[in-house]
């Protein structure tokens, strides 16, 4: 339940007109109930076709394996509208669970934690489909370019 109001706030935030056609690309992690929200459909038509193409929206690995038909049916309904989607795996290790590949997915949204740096990237996982996510300090940027990272979202670089 607390996902769901936190979603429908989230969207109403960046759905504000005024605001919603001047930013720029947004990376999100909603729940699948959010996607077939009023409140989703208003963000969606007032992102331009190109700002949707390189925005990011994360789905929770736990979604996807609680409702394997509803993260098929998001993901086509992303697909279809323009918008690149993402497993948000709290954990790299839950991706021997649920492979981005055979999820349909290209990218994966991981948390940077001080762990991360010593345990690395799983070898399947390759750099270019990862989005560093919690970049909220230079040593999580630093970390992410040394591992040949290149999508980032966090605090850090909202300037």
């Amino acid at each position: 339940h607390l996902r769901g109001v936190l979603d429908r706030r989230l969207l109403a935030e960046l759905a504000r007109p005024e605001e919603a056609t001047q930013r720029g690309p947004i990376g999100l992690s909603l729940g699948l109930a959010a996607l077939d929200s009023a409140a989703f459909r208003k963000l969606d038509s007032l992102v331009a076709p190109e700002v949707r193409a390189r925005s990011v929206i994360g789905l929770p690995a736990a979604a996807v394996l609680a409702d394997p038909a509803g993260f098929r049916a998001a993901r086509e309904m992303l697909a279809d509208r323009g918008w690149r989607l993402a497993l948000d795996a709290a954990d790299p290790a839950v991706l021997a669970l649920l492979p981005p590949r055979r999820c349909g997915v290209a990218l994966v949204r991981l948390r940077f934690d001080h762990s991360l740096p010593v345990r690395g990237l799983p070898p399947s996982l390759p750099p270019a489909s990862v989005v560093l996510t919690g970049v909220d300090r230079a040593v999580a940027l630093g970390w992410g370019l040394d591992m040949g990272i290149r999508l980032f979202e966090g605090r850090l670089l909202r300037g």
